[in-house]
């Protein structure tokens, strides 16, 4: 499949959560258009699914830290990722329990979605660097959504819509506007793209933006 340089691109954001209690949500948006939302990891694939096959481009953003900081002092293990904790997020660093439990739930849910996409799709180019989606390499991007703390909605799917809304106010440069950083990234987004297939192992030191939502006005 040739890939062209890149005119539509649909916004996606999963929020990771239990799917077996119905606590994982979604939502997907264009510019210039409304943004719908969905309950079912199902539904996610489908709708990604019918994108790909339709020739959009996907940017798709999980609500759960996608990369890990491995930092040369060891007395930094474990710490907050740069930015992480804020007065609108709280102290909610990568390691803490809520954050940890997010991780792996969020990372298995994302596995899974890029298992069942690549089967179904297996010429699909998943990537971590923007500038293979602006020049046609990939027509598949993954992203990090931060809607936490005091910047929450009050469901998985509205907090999804956040995430979404702030990738398309960010999407001339998503890495211009991260709000998370780290050093010597461990890339759990690329650990996962390497395993469905659809990326190679350097992947897996690349960070992700990690987009919060945009103010209210």
């Amino acid at each position: 499949m040739s890939i062209k340089p890149v005119r539509t691109i649909a916004v996606y954001t999963g929020d990771a959560g239990s799917v077996a209690r119905g606590n994982f949500g979604w939502a997907r948006g264009r510019a210039n258009d409304s943004i719908i939302e969905g309950e079912n990891i199902e539904g996610l694939r489908d709708r990604i699914l019918q994108d790909l096959n339709e020739g959009i481009v996907v940017a798709l953003g999980f609500e759960c830290p996608l990369f890990l900081p491995i930092p040369r002092d060891p007395s930094m293990l474990g710490k907050a990722r740069i930015g992480e904790c804020t007065p609108e997020t709280g102290n909610r660093p990568f390691s803490a329990p809520a954050g940890a439990c997010s991780t792996i739930t969020g990372l298995v849910e994302l596995a899974w979605l890029l298992r069942a996409i690549r089967e179904a799709q297996p010429e699909v180019a998943g990537t971590l660097d923007w500038e293979d989606i602006r020049e046609g390499r990939a027509n598949l991007y993954l992203w990090e959504a931060f809607v936490t703390g005091k910047e929450k909605a009050t469901s998985h799917a509205s907090d999804a819509v956040l995430g979404v809304r702030a990738f398309l106010a960010a999407m001339s440069d998503p890495m211009a506007a991260t709000a998370v950083s780290a050093e010597e990234p461990l890339s759990l987004a690329g650990a996962a793209l390497v395993w469905s297939g659809m990326a190679r192992s350097d992947s897996l030191k690349k960070s992700s933006p990690v987009l919060r939502p945009i103010p209210s006005i």
